[in-house]
């Protein structure tokens, strides 16, 4: 018996079975063979579905690059041992003197010696509404520890979860369950990347943060971060991998293959060892010009305040007497006197709650 007429049908329609679906993938055909349909048969190019970030692409990268990663190995290794040997806060000087070179990457200048005194005792805080000190003390805490950005994004970044009532996010970042599906899929690239040496590692987690969008269009200082805490690796004296430190070459590499991506980061990484490496010997001249300097005086005071100012970025009169062991006004005596001999300078350009550091 024939089926009755749609009276709601078009002469135009097709039955179903004879609909070409060409949004779905090509079929098998009995008599064998896939038969183009839709989007496989267009006489144009489709779009390139393989994924932003394949580790497989850059373990061949790596292998390619092997005497660059050795260069920047060996660099790191060289420095994480000079530091095994050196006074305890010669970590904390580098790290801030990366900071600040990474800051200058999003176009913000602060002084390694600002921010000492801004992570010390929230000296100098900015206005309300500037948030660039407060983004680089966190960014100084997390490369000496804390939380690793595998443990847990939100707790690493300090991010709070999006608000509940609806209101809008303008800080041009992902928020909520945008950022936690781009957080899946970083962290997708990064389980297929596990065969990766721990500096590539960390050069392909920079470049995935910023393809996925992380942090926003344009932004550094957070997918640094993260890639120098995953390239630093446990047991070491230095907690992080330098990016930064006197030349961004590591942050410039951003865009090409990933071969060439590779060839910046492992560069970069080298240069900013060796930067550390050259601080870490200025300080070792000013330690033995200080030492002939103050030949002169007796007591333990003046050597003992030698080794503070060598562990400290920046010190005040009563930071010295806590760590040294002494009243405030030897300190603030011994300070003077450093001064007067050219060993020390002033940083803030005030007259009380001074603080100084080493004229090298």
């Amino acid at each position: 018996m024939p089926k009755p007429e749609d009276p709601f049908r078009s002469p135009y329609d097709t039955e179903p079975e004879e609909q070409d679906l060409w949004f779905l993938p090509a079929t098998e055909e009995e008599e064998g063979g896939p038969r183009p349909r839709g989007a496989a048969a267009l006489p144009w190019e489709t779009a390139d579905r393989r994924p932003l970030l394949d580790p497989e692409d850059w373990l061949k990268a790596e292998r390619a690059q092997g005497r660059a990663l050795t260069a920047a190995a060996v660099a790191f290794a060289r420095l994480d041992e000079r530091l095994r040997a050196g006074p305890e806060g010669l970590v904390r000087r580098l790290a801030l003197m990366d900071v600040s070179d990474l800051l200058w990457s999003e176009g913000v200048r602060i002084a390694p010696e600002r921010l000492a005194l801004y992570v010390n005792l929230r000296a100098g805080a900015p206005a309300e509404g500037d948030r660039e000190l407060a983004l680089a003390g966190w960014a100084f805490r997390r490369l000496l520890g804390g939380p690793g950005p595998l443990e847990g994004l939100h707790d690493f970044l300090g991010r709070r979860p999006a608000p509940a009532d609806g209101l809008l996010d303008f800080s041009q970042r992902p928020v909520g369950p945008a950022f936690d599906g781009l957080a899946e899929d970083w962290r997708a690239v990064l389980e297929r990347g596990e065969a990766l040496h721990p500096i590539s590692r960390a050069g392909c987690a920079f470049a995935a943060w910023r393809s996925f969008g992380l942090s926003g269009a344009g932004a550094v200082l957070e997918p640094a971060v993260v890639a120098a805490r995953l390239g630093g690796g446990e047991g070491r004296a230095l907690t992080f991998l330098p990016l930064a430190i006197g030349e961004r070459n590591a942050l410039r590499a951003g865009g090409g293959s990933p071969e060439e991506r590779l060839a910046g980061w492992y560069r970069g990484i080298e240069t900013a060892c060796l930067r550390g490496y050259m601080e870490l010997d200025r300080l070792t001249e000013w330690q033995r010009r200080a030492s002939e300097t103050l030949s002169d005086l007796s007591g333990r005071t003046p050597p003992a305040l030698v080794a503070a100012l060598l562990a400290a970025p920046v010190l005040s009169a009563e930071m010295a007497a806590a760590t040294v062991g002494v009243s405030f006004s030897a300190a603030a005596r011994n300070l003077a006197l450093f001064e007067e001999r050219g060993l020390v300078r002033e940083v803030t350009g005030q007259e009380r709650f001074r603080f100084w550091t080493v004229r090298a």
